[in-house]
């Protein structure tokens, strides 16, 4: 029975989250903000852990079927978000601009950068060969009515394994559509992607983070900068944040741009070096002891 002191949310967040890697990752980097704004706009938040349906295709095509979810078929529309972006503390609310528009996504090349435009149409290599939208949209947010989940549907079973999974099938068959809104960047802005386009300083962060909602480290890259970006938004005041907006001026770019370089590689090479190898010895040295404890208890046993 309904608790008629509950209080309805007006929207919902899916968050796709499969795998204990992802799980623990999200947990303990990006829930907190995920939460926070999830209580700010009133909409439920909804983390999917495990398969909607089976299938041999990668997790992310389990986007398309957010509406087979119990917990999101009852609204009439739903918001899905990657589990490795940033809701900044000012974030906006892009149901307000929606409105009561069916879809609103992202341009995944809002910033007109060479490398994308060259990538971009391989996207649509999988699709019908006439129609290919001029744009790519970036699936990694979107809002879309569940008056087009037929559409999702096929989309997921119609296509096969790609790269990228669903975003150039979703991207064609939306944009072919039309009868949605492209949002602004500020929903889905790629982290490498805006520093790429405004430069690498210090100041050129600060700026990504008052400009923008939605900070999209995808692929990883960047990561390394996520705990500024998050010490930022967090503190009122502070002097280590009087410190970081001092260095953060335009004139400082370039030393700020080399020492986020140095220390960028230096994390890199943490990461892939000695963090593996120090992982790896951790797993080898727990099966160890694992087989040492199997043996110790078959002796024990036949005694």
């Amino acid at each position: 029975m309904n608790n008629p002191n509950e209080k309805k949310h007006k929207e919902v967040i899916a968050v796709l989250v499969i795998g204990k890697k992802w799980t623990d990752i999200f947990n303990k980097t990006y829930r907190k903000c995920f939460e926070d704004y999830a209580k700010k706009i009133n909409a439920e938040l909804v983390i999917i852990d495990d398969y909607i349906k089976k299938s041999d295709k990668r997790a992310p095509w389990q986007k398309l079927l957010i509406f087979d979810h119990p917990k999101i078929s009852k609204y009439d529309r739903a918001m899905f978000m990657d589990a490795d972006i940033y809701i900044t503390k000012h974030a906006r609310n892009p149901f307000d601009i929606l409105k009561n528009r069916p879809w609103g996504i992202v341009d995944n090349n809002p910033y007109n950068l060479e490398f994308l435009r060259e990538t971009e149409p391989q996207l649509y290599n999988y699709c019908p060969v006439e129609n290919h939208p001029e744009k790519m949209i970036n699936s990694g947010v979107f809002i879309i009515s569940k008056e087009y989940k037929p559409m999702l549907d096929m989309i997921y079973e119609r296509y096969p394994e790609q790269p990228c999974c669903d975003n150039g099938p979703l991207s064609y068959h939306l944009l072919n559509d039309g009868k949605g809104v492209l949002l602004p960047e500020e929903f889905n802005t790629i982290f490498y992607c805006y520093r790429f386009a405004h430069g690498w300083g210090l100041s050129k962060i600060l700026k990504m983070y008052h400009e923008n909602s939605f900070i999209h480290f995808a692929g990883n890259k960047g990561i390394m900068l996520l705990p500024l970006v998050k010490y930022i938004d967090t503190h009122d005041k502070s002097i280590l944040k009087s410190i970081i907006y001092f260095f953060g001026k335009e004139k400082f770019d370039p030393a700020t741009a080399f020492v986020i370089d140095i220390a960028g590689k230096a994390y890199a090479a943490y990461c892939y070096h000695i963090r593996r190898r120090f992982l790896k010895y951790i797993t080898n040295f727990k099966l160890r002891n694992a087989k040492i404890y199997d043996l110790v208890e078959q002796k024990h046993l036949k005694k």
